[in-house]
């Protein structure tokens, strides 16, 4: 479980980078701060079903979502 909720930071990390680096940082933040959102949206009821590996998996599934987010604003940009 954990290794792919590495696997999703990582590519978060990526994404950001790529933003910063095309001059998007306002849009970057904006992403950064949408995750931390929803991780806490996702927090308590992640933990209440599923004990200690909810934590983690609120982590992995807010930052896919926003991972998911900034590819479409990426391929929206560019293309």
């Amino acid at each position: 479980m954990s290794a792919v909720v590495c696997i999703v930071e990582a590519m978060f990390m990526v994404l950001s980078a790529i933003f910063q680096a095309s001059y998007f940082n306002s849009v970057a933040i904006k992403y950064l701060l949408f995750g931390i959102g929803l991780k806490l949206l996702f927090q308590f009821p992640c933990v209440y079903f599923m004990r200690e590996k909810g934590a983690i998996f609120a982590t992995g599934l807010a930052l896919l979502i926003t991972c998911l987010l900034m590819f479409r604003e990426l391929v929206h940009t560019f293309s």
